[in-house]
């Protein structure tokens, strides 16, 4: 859901749910589950620790992923644009004079989804392939997965007028 209020409140913020993630991870965890249920079978005790450990280990992994990085919130809110996932233990801010200019568009499909480094910048997504691509001062690039790149484009160029109104003509 996108907001607006005034300069110096939140300008944008949208949340976006990365459904395949949790669904991939989801079913690596019922599978996993299987797992440790299934080596007690035949058995007349649980199965001791050292062949349960590696299968709950990769369950609380799974757990772990799912909690921090299964939502994306971008938010412009003053002067600064903010991107946080899951419950914002893993964060990144942009001040909006940083940047040179966005546009909204589609990541390539070997972006996937994730944080990582893809030839041209920084990749933050966590559902689809759209994103607006964000040009900072320095020319490094950052991509903002978004379900509404058109809006999160305009939202971040209406925020930027805002803190830096363009030059008089002379």
């Amino acid at each position: 859901m996108s907001a607006t209020t005034g300069a110096k409140g939140v300008a944008y913020s949208r949340t976006q749910i990365g459904w395949w993630l949790l669904a991939a991870l989801g079913m690596t965890a019922i599978v996993t589950l299987g797992l440790l249920s299934g080596l007690s079978v035949g058995r007349a005790r649980f199965p001791p620790a050292s062949t349960r450990i590696i299968p709950a280990t990769v369950l609380v992994v799974l757990v772990v992923t799912a909690a921090l990085l299964s939502t994306l919130n971008v938010r412009i809110e003053g002067d600064t644009l903010t991107w946080r996932f899951g419950p914002g233990l893993v964060r990144f801010s942009l001040p909006l004079t940083e940047i040179a200019s966005v546009a909204p568009g589609r990541s390539s499909l070997l972006a996937g989804i994730g944080i990582h480094w893809v030839g041209t910048g920084w990749v933050y997504n966590v559902s689809g392939r759209n994103a607006v691509e964000i040009t900072k001062r320095d020319g490094r690039k950052i991509w903002l997965g978004t379900p509404e790149p058109i809006a999160l484009a305009a939202a971040i160029e209406r925020a930027r007028a805002a803190i830096s109104p363009p030059a008089a003509n002379r």
